[in-house]
């Protein structure tokens, strides 16, 4: 059930919708994998999606909206694995994928009741290729690359009339290529590392309006370059300490690449015991997130009205807390 009223200043004003919104999905998947050999595996899926949108109109002032949306899509995956050694395995994935929007994302601009007519579900071609291995006990690393060919993607924009509230449009096409790149590694007993990388090359490649054409314009609120390390010390008497570090790169809050978030990174740090004393475990622990005091946008709201596309992120802060558990023996 969904009601909505104009906002007078904070105060509840008049009623402008109200419906019941009914959504139905059924799936049917199968999956099999077959073994060649030790190391030559073979993995294949398929899956089959109906999704029906029913919404009954209550609010007959502006007409009945009452209406209902079924989309349906299959889709399929294969998958191969090869260990090339014990400790090096290659593989490569296909596979397709189907998403409709929400409820919420099926608001119509105008304002009226109903599912937004225009918009479409987003399908997605897959295909990525990659490799894990192992060095050691205890050190894993893993590199992947990917395409994801979008059609159809769900890009959400803000109105004039309703600032604040996200509404959906279809994109044409959209490409995304990337790398995606992390180890693990145990120098020592106490000491754990653990470094990732992502990088990301998202852009339209077919998307124009009646006012614009944003063909080979990045994909708003997506970040090239995203960096994460963490290094965690433990001792044996059950003290540890762990810092880790997040730099993210420039996105784009715009289609038209207009606006900026710029780059940030965040430092977090925490300090803690894990101990037995009798039949509890007690672990007390204490942190500080942001430990640089960056300035940086915590959310970016995307082809936001007005230009307020930004949202600050906290200062520095500090945390503390207890865990407990007892055992029962």
């Amino acid at each position: 059930d969904r009601r909505r009223f104009d906002n007078e200043l904070g105060l509840r004003g008049a009623l402008r919708l109200d419906q019941n919104e009914r959504v139905q999905s059924r799936g049917l998947f199968v999956q099999n994998e077959i073994s060649f050999s030790e190391q030559l595996q073979l993995t294949l899926g398929l899956r089959a999606d109906q999704v029906r949108f029913d919404v009954t109109d209550r609010f007959l002032e502006d007409g009945d909206d009452s209406g209902a949306r079924t989309l349906r899509n299959t889709n399929p995956m294969v998958g191969l694995s090869y260990a090339m050694t014990p400790s090096l395995s290659l593989y490569t994935n296909y596979s397709t994928a189907f998403e409709t929007p929400t409820t919420t994302e099926f608001n119509r601009p105008d304002g009226g009741g109903g599912f937004n007519p225009n918009l479409d579900p987003q399908l997605a071609t897959n295909l990525e290729v990659g490799l894990r291995g192992s060095f050691g006990l205890q050190n894993w690393y893993e590199l992947a690359l990917f395409q994801i060919d979008v059609e159809d993607e769900l890009i959400p924009f803000e109105v004039p009339g309703s600032p604040g509230r996200n509404f959906f449009e279809n994109a044409g096409e959209s490409r995304r290529n990337g790398m995606e790149f992390s180890i693990t590694a145990h120098p020592t007993s106490r000491l754990s590392t653990i470094v990732s990388y992502t990088y990301s090359n998202f852009e339209f490649t077919n998307f124009s309006t009646t006012t614009a054409d944003y063909r080979g314009n990045r994909l708003p609120g997506t970040v090239e370059h995203l960096v994460f390390g963490e290094v965690n010390y433990t001792h044996p008497s059950g003290w540890y300490g762990a810092v880790d570090a997040t730099y993210v790169g420039e996105q784009f809050a715009d289609n038209a690449n207009a606006a900026i978030s710029p780059s940030y990174t965040l430092m977090n740090l925490r300090i803690g015991l894990e101990r037995d004393v009798g039949n509890f475990h007690i672990g007390p622990f204490i942190g500080v997130n942001n430990l640089l005091d960056e300035a940086y946008n915590n959310n970016v709201r995307l082809n936001a009205f007005g230009g307020r596309y930004f949202e600050a992120g906290p200062t520095r802060h500090a945390y503390a807390g207890l865990a407990l558990r007892r055992s029962f023996r």
